[in-house]
């Protein structure tokens, strides 16, 4: 009898302190830390890997205004360098999607692209596009211009998903969570998307358990038809690293958007030389009917 006391107590007490383990920290405490890591973060270099399913192509009207178009299917491994306050550079390793446009093709047939994207501000930003086409002349028109268009001309700010954000973005537009919807908690391993492909134009991928445990949070917003109809929103947070690990948005029961980092590199002192031989000697054109600010 006294042993089954015993063995009851132990159970309680470990049940106790494995719940205080996982729930040492408040979701708000643990985003907050990842918000203040963001903040010490001069530059980073990592992996991406970035699954889109079902996202709405923007369309421009009179070069001021967007409209949702058709939905698109992408899947992209890269290179990810990013130095504040707005420079990044991605080196695709693959890069396959539905769309139809120039940039998409070039892109899904040259391996080993790379794209080099600095904003001015939160409002303008430039392109350098290497020279891949087989074709001299363009080549040429290339190597020499850098394409200057309004933010939301490449990042489709209307739904806030695009690979040409900053992962910082992807921290600091999710805390509005805290106000207009609910936030919970686990910390646990979770599924690994991984092996992301397009077959019979639908986005497609594996699972697979994930080596160690991750503070996962679930986001789910009050209203989804205030939220671009997104119903839930799950990042993963290394505990040490305090940096997202994978990234999911759903609507309803699709995922339409994961990405996945590794290799996470903070602070390893990128300078904006990296950026300037890429922009050097160009001339700025315009893709658009804004200005460029002085």
């Amino acid at each position: 009898m006294r042993g089954a006391r015993f063995l009851s107590l132990a159970c309680v007490v470990s049940a106790a302190l494995n719940f205080a383990a996982c729930c040492a920290e408040s979701p708000r405490e643990i985003w907050n830390s990842v918000m203040r890591k963001w903040e010490e973060t001069g530059d980073l270099t990592c992996d991406l890997f970035a699954y889109i399913n079902d996202l709405p192509v923007m369309k421009k009207i009179d070069g001021t205004r967007t409209e949702r178009e058709e939905s698109y299917v992408g899947v992209y491994d890269l290179r990810y360098t990013f130095r504040k306050p707005h420079s990044i550079l991605m080196e695709f390793t693959r890069f396959k999607d539905t769309r139809k446009d120039m940039i998409s093709k070039v892109a899904s047939e040259n391996p080993g692209l790379t794209v080099a994207f600095g904003y001015l501000n939160r409002d303008e930003v430039y392109a350098k596009f290497p020279p891949v086409l087989d074709n001299p002349v363009l080549n040429k028109h290339i190597e020499k211009t850098i394409y200057h268009a309004p933010g939301d001309f490449i990042t489709m700010k209307s739904v806030d998903l695009s690979l040409v954000h900053t992962l910082g973005d992807l921290i600091r537009l999710r805390y509005h969570y805290f106000e207009d919807g609910t936030v919970t908690v686990e910390k646990r391993k979770y599924a690994k998307k991984t092996s992301f492909y397009v077959e019979d134009g639908r986005g497609a991928y594996r699972e697979q358990e994930s080596a160690g445990k991750a503070y996962v949070l679930t986001f789910i917003p009050d209203d989804p038809s205030k939220n671009n109809g997104i119903t839930r929103e799950m990042i993963m947070i290394d505990p040490d690293l305090r940096f997202p690990v994978q990234a999911e948005v759903y609507r309803g029961d699709t995922m339409i958007y994961c990405l996945r980092t590794e290799n996470v590199k903070l602070n390893p002192g990128i300078t904006d030389a990296l950026w300037r031989k890429f922009y050097e000697g160009a001339t700025i054109v315009e893709t658009h009917t804004h200005s460029i600010p002085k």
